[in-house]
């Protein structure tokens, strides 16, 4: 018989003898229709084979994985170094969600000692962090990253909950700074999500490491840079001080002489105009001065002045016009300096919802008797029925001080003045 025939579901050769039917295994590993309670001749090689398979593959996405981790924190560390990023720290922490496939990470950097800790960059829809929170470090797991020096993992409870409602596992890596931890980073899954393991923390640790150093390396150049910019900003404002200063004033001392010498009758208000003009001048510069002169603690009661000024000059649309007049610097530190910020931002911020004004302007006055307060505004002026809780409170902090606080609103123009006894410190 030259052709085989099917019969019965058996294959018959030319000899005639029934031949048994080889079957293809399928992707589990056992032969289609044979009985696995009797495996066949080749099912250990099989099974063998599939082993291997899977080995493989394991060990292709774990070395994936490693390069994907080693490349990102190359990537980063070289960003940071070359300082390009407005805000490196965001993209670290952003770049490590992606990384981890977490749902939250949290950077954190220590006080001096175990002190609490500040949040300084976060990522994550779910985070409920807050940039600037401070933290306190008897929290478990932070606490313990930060004595020991330590990467923690916790597992987390497998939870069929949604992923937004509660919180699996979690990563905490220290920022290790040579003999010292500056902070820690948290990556966390949501519940529901596969947990982290010890891999996930080895590949977390070494870019924690990578990007720890290249951090501490771009403070010290930022630093750096600050300093320098300092140091110039004092040469500015000596050389302002120095020059601009004194010829304005020799100016304006020229004009009012030549004014008292004119005769009674002549024309007059050029020359008192000009006189005007120069003093203002005067009261801009030294402004600038104070502004461009460092401050070492970032504390002093002018700065703290110029920063709220600075601050709302986007509601205005326009920086508003701020003066020193007397030794401010020299008001001692205390309740005192602090009742002068909380006027100038109560005031400020009171013409900025208010006054829709084109020009509005602070001055801050120190003299031997009194402290005073000038806000004015060329807006609107007080509505008929204006909300009385703010300016009660500049009033009250007046009257604390045995002093006073006026406003008159004339519009277009409000003025709000605030006045109470000095308390100035003898110059050293």
């Amino acid at each position: 018989m030259a052709q085989n025939t099917i019969r019965d579901r058996r294959v018959v050769g030319v000899t005639g003898a029934p031949e048994r039917r080889v079957q293809k295994a399928n992707p589990s590993g056992t032969p289609q229709g044979t009985d696995p309670e009797t495996p066949p001749e080749g099912r250990p090689h099989v099974d063998a084979l599939t082993a291997l398979r899977r080995d493989r593959e394991r060990l292709r996405l774990l070395d994936e994985r490693r390069r994907s981790w080693s490349d990102a924190a190359l990537e980063t560390s070289s960003t940071l170094l070359r300082g390009v990023e407005d805000d490196p720290l965001d993209s670290v922490v952003s770049r490590l969600l992606v990384l981890a496939g977490a749902d939250e990470v949290t950077l954190v950097r220590a006080f001096d000692g175990l002190g609490p800790v500040r949040v300084v960059a976060i990522a994550g829809s779910k985070n409920t962090s807050v940039v600037g929170d401070i933290v306190s470090v008897d929290v478990g797991s932070i606490e313990a990253v930060l004595r020991a020096g330590q990467p923690h993992l916790e597992l987390g409870a497998r939870s069929a909950a949604p992923r937004d409602t509660a919180r699996g596992s979690k990563m905490v890596v220290p920022m290790r700074s040579a003999d010292r931890v500056i902070g820690a980073v948290v990556v966390i899954r949501c519940a529901g999500s596969p947990p982290f393991d010890e891999t996930d923390l080895d590949f977390l640790s070494t870019f924690v490491d990578h990007a720890t150093v290249a951090i501490e390396l771009a403070e010290a150049r930022v630093h750096r840079e600050r300093s320098a910019l300092l140091e110039e900003r004092a040469r500015i404002a000596r050389d302002l001080h120095d020059t601009a200063i004194q010829q304005l004033f020799a100016a304006g001392l020229e004009l009012r002489a030549t004014a008292a010498a004119m005769d009674p009758g002549a024309t007059t208000v050029g020359l008192v105009h000009a006189i005007d003009l120069v003093d203002v001048a005067i009261g801009q510069i030294r402004t600038a001065v104070l502004a461009l002169t460092p401050d070492p603690t970032g504390e002093s009661l002018r700065h703290r002045i110029l920063d709220i000024v600075r601050d709302l000059a986007v509601p205005f649309g326009t920086t508003p016009l701020l003066q020193f007049d007397g030794p401010v610097d020299l008001i001692e530190r205390g309740a005192l300096s602090e009742d002068m910020v909380a006027v100038v931002r109560e005031a400020l911020t009171n013409a900025a919802k208010h006054a829709a004004a084109d020009h509005v302007g602070v001055t801050v006055r120190a003299k031997d008797d009194f402290i005073e307060i000038l806000v004015w505004d060329d807006g609107v002026g007080l509505p008929e029925h204006p909300v009385r809780s703010g300016l009660a409170n500049l009033a009250n902090r007046a009257l604390a001080r045995n002093g006073t606080f006026s406003i008159v609103s004339d519009a277009p123009g409000t003025r709000a003045v605030w006045r109470v006894p000095a308390e100035i410190r003898a110059a050293a």
